[in-house]
């Protein structure tokens, strides 16, 4: 039986990464932005973390952007 060059080479998982990781920082956007409804802040609530007033109402916004762009680097890599 020969094995095709296709099996025998380690092949790179780094676009699957990339859009798993692009889709949790949008599911992340998505889940600040359905809290800040209910007024919680995920980030200092949850974290502690102090977000700038100048990115405070567009964190939700900024988290899922970066994830689609993420997202469609790794689809772009495969």
């Amino acid at each position: 039986m020969r094995l095709s060059p296709a099996i025998l080479a380690p092949r790179s998982r780094e676009g699957e990464v990339m859009q798993a990781f692009g889709s949790l920082l949008f599911m992340w956007g998505g889940l600040d932005w359905f809290m800040s409804f209910q007024e919680v802040d995920v980030y200092y609530d949850w974290f502690g973390i102090y977000l700038p007033d100048a990115i405070y109402n567009y964190s939700h916004w900024i988290a899922m952007g970066l994830g689609s762009i993420i997202f469609a680097a790794g689809n772009q890599s495969k």
